[in-house]
């Protein structure tokens, strides 16, 4: 009687979330803007815009759903991301299994970039005219990639052992 009645108040104070839910993502709370560390964030559902902004480093993430990034719950939404002027680093994992993932913007202050598990990426568009210092593990399906680098910076990126060993096909912005 007393587990019947256990399953019984679960079930009374569980439903009204559940029910009200379109999915799990709803149950977790799946934010569409936030910080992490000293950087602000936000998730455009409509356009699958990521939008990240502020002064600093972004952290590191774990590679586990649970423990990654702030967006880890729409990283199904996310088709194009856009750091901000101001941010200075891309911590590991940040855009991990971010399944529909085709394009990337960095800033001219990026230098460092972490970025792990990006299978759907096809380009980046680097605006800085120093290449950043890329993780020992960046890790792209790169063999159609393209790397969009500044006007007069293309031969810096080729002739930089990371930059060139990662994109065959390096353009400049026009």
């Amino acid at each position: 009687m007393k587990k019947l009645l256990t399953i019984a108040v679960a079930i009374l104070v569980l439903a009204p979330t559940l029910i009200g839910c379109r999915k799990w993502n709803d149950v977790w709370g799946a934010a569409s803007s936030g910080e992490t560390g000293s950087l602000q964030w936000k998730l455009h559902k409509k356009t699958g815009v990521l939008a990240i902004n502020g002064n600093g480093e972004m952290p590191d993430y774990s590679w586990a759903p649970f423990m990654g990034s702030p967006w880890r719950a729409s990283n199904d939404k996310i088709k194009k991301i856009i750091i901000g002027e101001g941010v200075t680093t891309i911590g590991n994992f940040a855009f991990s299994n971010c399944t529909n993932l085709t394009g990337v913007t960095i800033p001219a202050s990026m230098s460092e970039i972490g970025m792990r598990n990006c299978p759907t990426l096809t380009s980046i568009t680097v605006l800085a005219t120093v290449p950043p210092t890329i993780s020992t593990d960046f890790d792209f399906q790169v063999e159609d990639d393209i790397l969009y680098v500044p006007v007069g910076y293309v031969e810096a990126y080729k002739t930089h052992e990371t930059w060139s060993a990662a994109f065959a096909d390096i353009v400049e912005i026009r």
